[in-house]
Parts: C-alpha cells; sequence; structure tokens
C-alpha cells in the first residue's frame, strides 16, 4: 500500500498525512483526520496488516469458533 512504509527495523508504519491528504473531498479528509485517532480505525489497520501476513484477525477467529458450535444439517 502507499500508505505503508517500512521501516529501518522491518516493521510497517501506516503513514497518517499521505493517506488523508489522497482523498480530494474535503469532508473525507476532515472525516478521516478525525477517525485515524480513533482506536477502532487503529485496530482496522491492525486487523488488514495481519490479513497480509496469513494470520486470522479477532473476527475471523471468533467466526470460525461460532461455526464449529453449529452442529451440521
Amino acid at each position: 500500500s502507499l500508505s505503508m512504509t517500512v521501516t529501518e527495523r522491518g516493521e510497517r508504519v501506516f503513514q497518517r498525512e499521505p493517506f488523508r491528504k489522497s482523498h480530494t473531498s474535503r469532508s473525507v479528509r476532515h472525516f478521516l483526520d478525525l477517525f485515524m485517532e480513533t482506536q477502532m480505525f487503529a485496530g482496522f489497520i491492525q486487523d488488514r496488516e495481519l490479513r497480509k501476513s496469513g494470520v486470522k484477525g479477532l473476527f475471523e477467529v471468533r467466526a470460525l469458533q461460532y461455526l464449529e458450535t453449529i452442529p451440521e444439517s
């Protein structure tokens, strides 16, 4: 992704400003400015990065656990 960079230690870091500025709509940029400060957004970015490495996120884990409890018909 253009909004992710890799540090010298190999860690992937989300670049907030380039991501926010990549949107042409002022209202979208304003929304992103506020939303990117939330824990929900941080969790979303972390989950997306985990999926790229093949790791299942919390949603996938819980969904699989639920599906395993349903009797087959």
